[in-house]
């Protein structure tokens, strides 16, 4: 189980991903992770791609890494939240159940588009969730070709994160002696 602390940074994972053979070899530098939360106590779902990923293993120029860290962004609120920028926001504290997935980019998730560098983490482009799902795309002018779009791939990984609050986090309220005793969280 993986832990972290509310509105921490980063929030980091340590990914074991498939291993590849000589007969499927995939470039690492066209995949990135896409990552489901789901909240226990809320079932709230959060997707976001990673931040950033470093992969480890025995030759850094091959597939056959041992394991890739993954980061992510804590933000304070749900509207700072962007599953482009690796952006979430983990409350309530609690169990979150994660589900990690590949997606792949044909041509690379940074490609050449009228001569300047042009990143597909974009709506229109990147998958938004676990169904293969697209935002429309939402900029003015021509786009690139559609056959530069992500394709969801294999779940990597699946397991159980756990998000504490920090003591100085939690405050109470004293309230009077009645019959009933309370507890004030806010």
């Amino acid at each position: 189980m993986i832990h972290c602390v509310y509105n921490t940074e980063p929030t980091t994972f340590f990914v074991r991903p498939l291993q590849r053979t000589a007969k499927s070899p995939l470039d690492r530098s066209k995949l990135i992770y896409l990552v489901q939360f789901k909240s226990d106590l809320q079932q709230r779902e959060i997707y976001a791609y990673t931040h950033s990923i470093k992969h480890i293993g025995s030759e850094t120029n091959k597939s056959d890494y041992l394991y890739s860290e993954i980061t992510f962004k804590q933000v304070t609120t749900k509207a700072a939240q962007d599953v482009y920028q690796g952006k979430i926001h983990l409350l309530p504290a609690g169990f979150w159940y994660y589900v990690i997935y590949e997606v792949y980019f044909p041509e690379g998730i940074t490609i050449d588009w009228e001569f300047e560098p042009f990143s597909l983490l974009r709506p229109g482009y990147a998958p938004i969730n676990g169904n293969n799902d697209f935002d429309a795309w939402e900029e003015v002018g021509p786009e690139p070709d559609a056959g530069n779009k992500g394709q969801l791939g294999v779940i990597v990984e699946e397991g159980k994160l756990q998000v504490k609050r920090t003591p100085t986090q939690v405050t109470y309220t004293q309230h009077t002696q009645t019959q009933d005793n309370y507890i004030y969280n806010d």
